[in-house]
């Protein structure tokens, strides 16, 4: 189970289109863009909603409850700083937003699809955060 909360980790790029997903990880929030003009929330984030092609949009925080949508146990090769094995899942957060991270508080062979989750937010060492999943289903 990947539980080292402060496992180095490189830092990830940002630009004036996904800043505003960073500063919301750093505060506990799960922010996705919605469209002003048509209201199609969407994630990962991009400069143009691709339904209407608008550029304007607000954020939503979807908050972080979810549950297992599809997983995958990844075996070799080894990754640094994450155990062998260890899951990686699919979680949908909404009935439109997927989202991809790790998956901790259980042994790979207890993850299933539909299993409730919560994501977390775990702060690094060189001051930002990143979120990973845990199951609120295995005690």
């Amino acid at each position: 189970m990947v539980e080292n909360a402060r496992a180095p980790v490189q830092k990830p790029s940002t630009n004036r289109d996904f800043d505003f997903f960073y500063d919301g990880l750093n505060r506990g929030e799960f922010l996705v863009q919605k469209c002003d003009a048509c209201g199609i929330r969407r994630h990962p984030a991009s400069p143009m909603c691709p339904a209407c092609r608008s550029l304007a949009f607000r954020t939503e925080d979807i908050g972080t409850a979810g549950t297992v949508y599809s997983y995958i146990v990844h075996h070799q090769p080894a990754y640094p700083d994450y155990p062998s094995p260890h899951v990686i899942a699919l979680v949908e957060m909404a009935p439109d937003i997927r989202v991809l991270g790790a998956m901790v508080g259980c042994a790979p062979g207890e993850v299933a699809i539909g299993m409730n989750v919560s994501m977390e937010f775990v702060e690094h060492e060189d001051g930002f955060s990143l979120h990973r999943f845990r199951s609120v289903d295995v005690k």
